[in-house]
């Protein structure tokens, strides 16, 4: 038995006599000459081992440099070699890597699914796989049509086409990002596609960007299926500058009744407007906010008689107004983590855990960047959420030094608290960065409260 480490996986396989090797993972360690993945495969012809076993895969965290298109290339020349029609070979595949012996290797096709489990494989790759042979087309079909990436009219059109022409792909897709981003005319046969899209049956993810992003709710009302939606995504990144339109999305009670199952909501690079209604409860468990301007309505509005809320995570480039918005969820809505992070604005007079509001016990994990933290707000914070475990402050407008940080964590605040997330240095100005020596004293007073300190 030898035993062939590539990139996480270790195969293990016996032949009569030479090598037919089919190894792939990391296209950034494939082989830069032909000279270099000749050596690499003739060292393991060598072994010569002596009968046909199984392959098993195991992760390792040694690499062989054997990228992927060794892997398509061989398992193309396999099939091709072990067919009698025998199709002409691509000459785009190296010689080197059709290493074949007198007998052959039969590829074990229970290792697909383990094979393609590997988080490394572009939609190109799974394209080539899938022409290998029925097998590697089952397998691999279902994760090019899991969640289709469609960014241009174009794509929808062809894509709406394929799915209508063949219905047995459409219970393969469990999600889409509905992303155009291109200059072609909304018209009638692109709208129809988007319909034919947002039409299917199995869809529980959906993301909507690009051109489609502008009065996002349009388009959302095509969703045939709205109740069997969990995760929602308005993206307006990809136009987020254009000058023709902005991205905006209007959440009434039209919208609110439609998506009420929604477990988590996205929102990125909008204008928002929320209509205050009162008629329907969300089962949202996370919502984010990212770069949204919210032109009139509060997030209390949109939340409403929601009681499942337990992660929010909203960023900005002032905190002029989020700092309002995100205090009347914390008042009203027993959140477990915060994720506030501010952009070119720094806030300097943190409202969130002001002493006017009520106390926010439920909160565990808090993560706050780009906001200025001193002893007096952590003390607000301590006051208002005393069962904090997770603690996270970055960025460069913090003024505490490293030696008032090991004051803090000796003071006993927060007793429940079991990680603590530091910045770099302390803001002067100028930032001064922390030095590695001056470090043990912190590393140590955490180490005394039972506090893993976080790099």
């Amino acid at each position: 038995m030898t035993s062939l480490k590539v990139a996480g996986i270790i195969w293990q396989a016996q032949v009569s006599s030479g090598w037919d090797i089919g190894v792939a993972m990391n296209n950034s360690l494939f082989p830069r000459s032909i000279s270099e993945q000749s050596e690499i495969l003739g060292n393991l012809g060598e072994a010569g081992p002596e009968n046909f076993g199984v392959a098993i895969c195991e992760r390792n965290h040694q690499m062989l440099k054997c990228g992927i298109s060794t892997f398509i290339g061989t398992l193309i020349s396999t099939t091709m070699s072990n067919d009698s029609r025998s199709p002409t070979p691509d000459p785009l595949v190296p010689a080197a890597i059709s290493f074949k012996g007198d007998l052959g290797m039969a590829f074990v096709e229970d290792l697909i699914p383990e094979i393609l489990g590997f988080n490394v494989w572009w939609p190109r790759d799974l394209l080539q796989l899938a022409l290998v042979s029925p097998s590697w087309l089952f397998y691999a079909r279902r994760l090019l049509y899991s969640k289709p990436n469609l960014r241009s009219f174009s794509a929808c059109t062809r894509f709406a086409r394929s799915i209508q022409n063949n219905p047995h792909l459409q219970s393969l897709i469990k999600g889409i990002e509905l992303c155009p981003n291109d200059s072609r005319h909304l018209g009638f046969e692109e709208m129809h596609a988007i319909r034919v899209i947002l039409g299917l049956d199995g869809l529980r993810s959906v993301t909507l960007g690009g051109e489609v992003a502008v009065s996002a709710e349009r388009f959302l009302n095509c969703l045939a299926h709205s109740h069997r939606v969990r995760e929602l995504t308005i993206d307006g990144s990809l136009i987020a500058n254009s000058l023709s339109a902005r991205p905006s999305f209007e959440w009434d009670e039209v919208i609110a009744c439609k998506f009420s199952a929604v477990r988590k909501m996205r929102l990125v690079h909008l204008d928002l407007d929320i209509v205050n209604t009162s008629l329907y409860q969300l089962q949202l468990t996370e919502l984010a906010l990212e770069n949204v301007d919210i032109i009139s309505g509060n997030l209390p509005w949109l939340l409403q008689n929601t009681t499942t809320l337990k992660h929010l995570r909203v960023s900005g480039e002032s905190s002029r107004e989020l700092d309002e918005q995100v205090s009347l969820v914390l008042e009203s809505y027993r959140l477990e983590s915060l994720h506030y992070q501010i952009g070119n604005s720094p806030s300097w007079n943190l409202l969130l855990f002001d002493r006017s509001f009520a106390s926010a016990a439920s909160l565990r994990s808090l993560h706050l960047e780009g906001v200025r933290v001193d002893f007096e707000i952590l003390s607000t914070i301590h006051a208002r959420c005393p069962a904090m475990e997770h603690l996270y402050i970055c960025g460069r407008y913090v003024p505490l030094t490293l030696e008032e940080w090991v004051v803090f964590v000796a003071s006993g605040l927060f007793p429940a608290l079991r990680m603590l997330g530091l910045p770099e240095g302390t803001f002067g100005p100028p930032f001064t960065k922390w030095t590695t020596p001056s470090k043990p004293a912190l590393q140590k007073a955490c180490s005394r409260r039972g506090v893993l300190l976080l790099d």
